[in-house]
């Protein structure tokens, strides 16, 4: 995600330290360091105790206190068919989810936030084999958690899967989160309405049941319902379209790649598009409203240029056969990365030859680079949990400085990201200042964990890193870390890892990049704890 308020306008060797409970990197001046602590959140403890349990709307008790789900049900695939409505701004859905039971438990603990669910039923692997109907569902609501619990009549065996089908309905949100309304004027003064969705980092919730925690991943298959005068995009490729009665069409979409909840998008409007090819033979297409069709032509040329470099940078293919930029005219983040399909503010996508400045064609670059980047760190490679997202974002801000530079020159951006750095280092010596990672648990908590700190300081970081190993040995750290972690969730510890192992033995013994101390244990370089 680009969050425009995160983005500031912005002969000793300097120490490498890696640790499980500390960093330190000293930057140029020897003087200066930035450190920050990280600590993995708490473990949960499920307990019998009646007392400790909420209770649900109806005056039961909740079965699940926490407020992270438990994990004895995992979700593996989600189909998902969605019909809005944009005359009367709401929607009827309905959802198939396959589920992994890992222990025995008589409830199912899923997210849902102002949803109406009318029916839930459960099959197992064997009654949806022989075609047998599910079996009824209570449903149990929890709003102070955003959670459903729907009891089963028996206990879920282990290691066997089942099927939950869940029917629900709701409002088209009037905010900018979850799944909304947005509108438009056209240049003749006509109101247009589209549907759109803007899940990171827990609104997935609001559009549909899920398992809405960054570890559950999962494939999706998505159906649309839409009128004939409106199109429909979403992560994947449209598959087909049936025509229904009453002039409504249905596309079918590619299941998706395993991916997290926040990562899903779909969009009902009547945008128009500009298209093309990267070298590899991804098709990208930049959408906007037909009025401003003519000014996505950059952005369609940066995204192909920018890919190109991505993928050889990262020495991975994007996993995707399409690749769709669109400028939204509602839209409360600078840019969101979801899979396949990233979403933008007008401003931060579409650019005027004759009207836009130097400046604005910097900002799109550099938006744009910085949400390609997603599609890796962030997509490919999810951060176990949110106190972590610092993982995605400080290093999409950073691939901005190596994209832009490498791929659009003459743009500068070297001059803007030093300032960075020198801002980061300056608000770093506050009391105000905190850790890069450091302990989310409510939705609260969590989006405020989308600030300078998780943008600026994590790129700043990364860069002083990339500066002390050298860019080669850099390189080949991310490299190791995306193509171990490919649709997998990382910590920390696993980037710490994987940039010490891109080090060569010999670089700690004799004096190299990595820089050697005699106390150090194995690869481990000793910790110097400076400030908090």
């Amino acid at each position: 995600m680009f969050h425009s308020s995160a983005m500031v306008n912005s002969h000793r060797k300097p120490m490498f330290n890696i640790h499980r409970g500390f960093y330190c990197l000293a930057a140029i001046l020897p003087q200066i360091c930035i450190c920050s602590q990280f600590s993995v959140p708490s473990s949960y403890h499920f307990t019998e105790d009646p007392g400790a349990f909420p209770v649900a709307t109806n005056g039961e008790r909740f079965p699940w206190q926490e407020l992270r789900l438990p994990s004895v049900v995992i979700p593996l695939h989600y189909d998902l068919f969605v019909h809005p409505n944009l005359t009367s701004l709401d929607f009827v859905a309905s959802e198939k989810i396959e589920v992994l039971v890992s222990n025995a438990t008589q409830f199912i603990i899923l997210h849902s936030k102002d949803l109406e669910i009318t029916n839930a039923t459960l099959q197992s692997e064997e009654d949806s084999r022989y075609m047998k109907p599910g079996k009824e569902l209570k449903v149990l609501s929890y709003p102070a958690h955003e959670q459903i619990a729907l009891l089963v009549p028996e206990k879920l065996t282990p290691h066997l899967k089942y099927y939950v089908a869940i029917d629900f309905q709701a409002k088209l949100g009037d905010g900018f989160e979850g799944f909304y309304k947005s509108t438009y004027r056209t240049l003749g003064g006509e109101t247009r309405i589209l549907a759109v969705t803007d899940f990171e980092p827990t609104q997935a919730r609001m559009a549909f049941p899920c398992f809405d925690e960054p570890l559950f991943k999962a494939n999706f298959s998505i159906k649309i319902r839409r009128e004939s005068r409106h199109i429909a995009l979403s992560n994947m490729p449209k598959v087909k379209t049936i025509e229904l009665e009453g002039g409504l069409l249905e596309d079918h979409f590619e299941t998706t790649v395993k991916m997290s909840t926040y990562l899903v998008a779909y969009i009902v409007c009547d945008f128009h598009s500009v298209s093309g090819f990267t070298s590899s033979g991804v098709k990208v297409s930049i959408y906007a409203s037909p009025d401003k069709r003519n000014q996505t032509h950059y952005a369609l040329q940066a995204s192909l240029k920018l890919l190109d470099f991505y993928e050889k940078y990262f020495d991975i293919y994007y996993p995707l056969s399409k690749l769709d930029l669109i400028a939204i005219p509602d839209f409360a983040p600078g840019a969101m990365e979801n899979w396949g399909l990233i979403t933008y503010r007008e401003t931060s996508l579409l650019f005027d030859p004759k009207t836009s400045s130097a400046s604005d064609k910097l900002w799109v670059t550099r938006v744009i680079a910085h949400e390609l980047a997603h599609q890796w760190f962030g997509n490919l490679v999810t951060m176990e949990w949110w106190n972590d997202i610092w993982l995605n974002e400080g290093f999409a801000k950073y691939m901005e400085l190596i994209a832009v530079n490498a791929t659009y020159p003459e743009l500068q951006f070297d001059d803007y990201f030093l300032n960075v750095c020198f801002e980061v280092i300056t608000k770093d010596s506050l009391n105000s200042s905190r850790p890069i990672s450091k302990p989310a648990e409510t939705p609260t908590q969590i989006q405020e964990m989308f600030d300078e700190v998780s943008y600026n300081k994590g790129a700043c970081i990364l860069n002083m890193l990339k500066d002390f190993l050298g860019e080669e040995k850099f390189q080949k750290g991310i490299i190791q870390y995306l193509k171990k972690f490919s649709y997998r969730n990382a910590k920390n510890d696993d980037l710490w890892s994987s940039l010490s192992n891109s080090c060569l033995e010999s670089d700690f013994t004799s004096g190299g990049v990595c820089h050697s101390d005699p106390k150090m244990t194995s690869n481990m370089v000793r910790i110097k704890r400076v400030t908090e």
